[in-house]
């Protein structure tokens, strides 16, 4: 058996992987209990860890696993910028199904985690900080939740994870 990459306490992946849970499941199992976790601590209610899970996972998946570098999706959606629409209509749907299961619209939901995706992406690059990177995918996401009648900060806060959970993971796996 190889050594994992990641030192077993050093990170959450790195724990996974050293008790053989693939890098492919241990990844976007990592971002579900950290959007769950995330979830719990904003609402202040433990059973919210599902949705936060579920959400985080999801989020992760398309980002990496649908239409990132790891995916084939993108190719087949014609690449470049139409792999880009693509990308930002995944997210909105994950965004939008979990807007629902919460109790809010599918609508706000959609065009938050859609405009983070979509718009707030056009404003990445290599040098950006994690709180600027954060602070406009916010406003992108909180904008597109208004836009769909639903509210600011809902949309801000998942406009902040879909940013969290897609490009700043890309941006750390580049860096290495």
């Amino acid at each position: 058996m190889t050594a994992s990459p990641h030192p077993p306490c050093g990170s959450l992946p790195g724990v996974f992987e050293s008790l053989g849970v693939s890098q492919a499941v241990a990844t976007p199992l990592t971002a579900g209990i950290s959007g769950g976790v995330s979830n719990v601590i904003l609402t202040g209610r433990p059973k919210a860890f599902l949705t936060g899970f579920g959400q985080a996972a999801l989020t992760y998946g398309v980002g990496h696993k649908v239409f990132g570098a790891q995916a084939t999706a993108a190719r087949s959606f014609g690449g470049g910028s139409l792999g880009k629409v693509g990308k930002a209509v995944a997210h909105g749907v994950v965004g939008g199904a979990f807007a629902e299961i919460k109790g809010g619209s599918f609508k706000s939901g959609f065009l938050a985690a859609g405009f983070s995706s979509g718009v707030g992406s056009r404003f990445n690059t290599e040098d950006w900080n994690l709180w600027k990177g954060t602070a406009v995918h916010a406003v992108a996401g909180g904008t597109g939740s208004v836009l769909g009648g639903g509210k600011f900060a809902d949309g801000a806060v998942t406009g902040a994870f879909t940013y969290l959970y897609n490009d700043v993971a890309v941006l750390n796996k580049r860096r290495g």
